[in-house]
């Protein structure tokens, strides 16, 4: 037998039908599109925030090229103020300026070597854009004590010395105590600093060669003297 369906339950069926379609497209249509919507309003808020940032840059571009040569400029002058290498021909020749200066009477010196205190990488340095440096930097320290006895008053000298010198170098201790003559009884830690690949040559210590040879071994200067006239 053929069951006729009402026209109340025929509504209710359509209604649920409309339900079901609707909640089909919403997830498999506009959910998608909500999604797509979603994502063109990220990416459209990451290009307005690029194209903020490009026009900052272009808006200040001839200031930051100004600000990169003077800073060039800047680099060029602190470095100049470097050697480019500290060797051991260099602590005895402040050892022979700080005698000079103060008299002290060495009982010993002693060599460190040069220490990396602080290093660029060539990545980073060539990353700078800077024609005249593409190899790695490094900033050395080179230590070199003095042992010696010195007086109070010369011992202030000594300092003065250190202070008027053509190296670029710094005190990293001082530490004397008196002895039995009256005089100051020690050592100074002296620390020369240099940087090397940035191209800065070395520079020997200005010490006048010793002349030697087999006819004036010792380098005397002889005076002949005159015969006496009768």
């Amino acid at each position: 037998m053929r069951k006729n369906v009402d026209p109340k339950s025929s509504f209710i069926i359509v209604a649920m039908l409309s339900v079901v379609i609707l909640g089909c497209v919403y997830f498999f249509g506009f959910k998608k599109l909500e999604e797509n919507a979603d994502r063109l309003v990220s990416e459209n808020n990451q290009l307005r925030t690029r194209i903020e940032s490009l026009k900052t840059y272009y808006d200040t571009e001839a200031q930051n090229k100004a600000d990169i040569e003077t800073m060039s400029k800047d680099i060029d002058v602190i470095y100049s103020k470097y050697a480019g290498d500290v060797r051991q021909e260099d602590g005895i020749y402040e050892a022979l300026e700080m005698s000079g200066a103060s008299g002290i009477q060495y009982s010993s010196i002693g060599f460190g070597g040069n220490v990396p205190i602080k290093s660029i990488s060539a990545e980073t340095v060539q990353a700078a854009g800077l024609e005249k440096y593409q190899d790695a930097i490094s900033f050395n320290r080179f230590d070199v004590t003095y042992d010696g006895v010195v007086g109070y008053n010369e011992l202030k000298d000594l300092v003065n010395s250190l202070q008027n010198n053509d190296y670029d170098l710094a005190i990293g201790s001082l530490s004397f105590t008196g002895n039995d003559q009256a005089l100051l009884q020690g050592t100074s830690l002296i620390s020369f600093y240099s940087v090397s690949g940035i191209g800065a040559e070395y520079k020997e210590p200005p010490v006048t060669s010793y002349e030697v040879g087999t006819d004036n071994l010792f380098g005397f200067t002889f005076i002949e003297k005159e015969e006496e006239e009768e």
